[in-house]
């Protein structure tokens, strides 16, 4: 048998090429497990990730309920704040047991932070620091 003379247009050979160079391209067994063991290592490493924020997110809303609750006085009846003056406005009353910050007014919308803001606490707690006397309204 005679060999039959081959034709091959342009857009066979880079079909052939292209479709060469795509299997070259693909991983073998060995890297295509280590493909899947760092897939498999990333998406453990997301749920780490996740399960952190969800704790941090509890941690907050646990010092946020802790904060709104806390009476900040002493077994003796005494308060356990201090005021901390800011450079710009009335400042706020630190509580010394759990490190909350009573600020009056009104929170800022949306805001989601753990300082309490009641114009009414920190009014009481400013009059009871015997240093101070002055109302915020």
């Amino acid at each position: 048998m005679q060999d039959q003379p081959l034709t091959i247009t342009k857009t066979d050979l880079q079909d052939m090429m292209v479709a060469t160079i795509k299997a070259a391209r693909e991983p073998n067994s060995t890297e295509q497990r280590k493909i899947d063991a760092d897939d498999k290592e990333f998406e453990q490493a997301q749920s780490i990730r996740l399960q952190t924020a969800e704790s941090q997110k509890q941690e907050i809303a646990s010092k946020r309920f802790v904060a709104k609750t806390c009476t900040h006085r002493r077994k003796d009846g005494s308060y356990r704040v201090t005021h901390v003056q800011e450079r710009n406005g009335p400042g706020y009353m630190l509580c010394l047991w759990n490190q909350c910050k009573i600020r009056p007014g009104i929170a800022p919308e949306g805001y989601e932070g753990i300082d309490v803001y009641s114009t009414d606490k920190f009014n009481e707690l400013f009059q009871a620091n015997p240093a101070m006397g002055e109302i915020f309204v």
